[in-house]
Parts: C-alpha cells; sequence; structure tokens
C-alpha cells in the first residue's frame, strides 16, 4: 500500500511540476509578445526624449593650477591650444594625447547619456 501512495504521490508532484512550467512558458510567451508589439509600433517621427547641451557663458576655459596675486585662478581659454593643434578622433584614452588631457577620461561613442546626464541642463537641442 505504500508504494501505491508513493507512486501516486510522485505522479502529482510531476504533474503539478509540469503544470507549473507550463504556466511559467505561457506567460513568458505572452509577455515577449508584448514587448514585440511594443517595439514594431515605434514611429521614428514620434517625439523624442529631451537633450539638453551645456553651453557655457563666454569662451570655454580651464584652470592652469595657478594663482593670481590676489588668489583668484588663472584660468587659459581652451582655444589657446586647442587651435594650434589637430585634433585626434583616434585616441580612447589621456596616456595616447602628448600635450594636455593626459588625465582626462574618455567616454566617446561609449555612452551617449553619461555625457548628456552629466553636464548642466541650460538649453534645449533640436
Amino acid at each position: 500500500m505504500s508504494t501505491d501512495l508513493s507512486r501516486k504521490i510522485t505522479i502529482a508532484v510531476s504533474l503539478t511540476i509540469v503544470a507549473a512550467i507550463g504556466i511559467g512558458t505561457l506567460i513568458f510567451i505572452s509577455q515577449a509578445s508584448e514587448k514585440e508589439t511594443e517595439l514594431s509600433t515605434w514611429n521614428n517621427d514620434g517625439p523624442k526624449h529631451p537633450v539638453y547641451i551645456n553651453h557655457p557663458d563666454g569662451l570655454p576655459m580651464v584652470g592652469s593650477g595657478k594663482r593670481a596675486q590676489d588668489g583668484s585662478i588663472i584660468s587659459v581659454r581652451c582655444n589657446t591650444c586647442h587651435d594650434n593643434k589637430a585634433s585626434n578622433s583616434d585616441a580612447h584614452t589621456g596616456s595616447e594625447i602628448q600635450d594636455f588631457h593626459q588625465s582626462l577620461t574618455f567616454n566617446h561613442a561609449r555612452s551617449a547619456a553619461s555625457v548628456v546626464t552629466t553636464q548642466k541642463t541650460t538649453k534645449p537641442s533640436i
């Protein structure tokens, strides 16, 4: 009698597992089809998320690491150096640059969102 009961319990547990797997599969398939529908209805001409680019007041400048007699930071305009050098768009790290920005961390083409979110948002870009 215990063998018969054991067999019935094994069958019941097996059927429960099969039913759970089947229900899980149906739920997964229904969610996947909803996502496909959502992606297929995307319209390229529709509204886009807002992108804001920081436009500094005046010319962009960096601190020189030195101070004037009054204690103010001596700044240098970026174009002082950049106007005299050809840009190197192949550089992926600051160590590849010979003259300046050696310690700069690059994010070119890796994560546009990180560049946008770290900048102050002042003016919308169309």
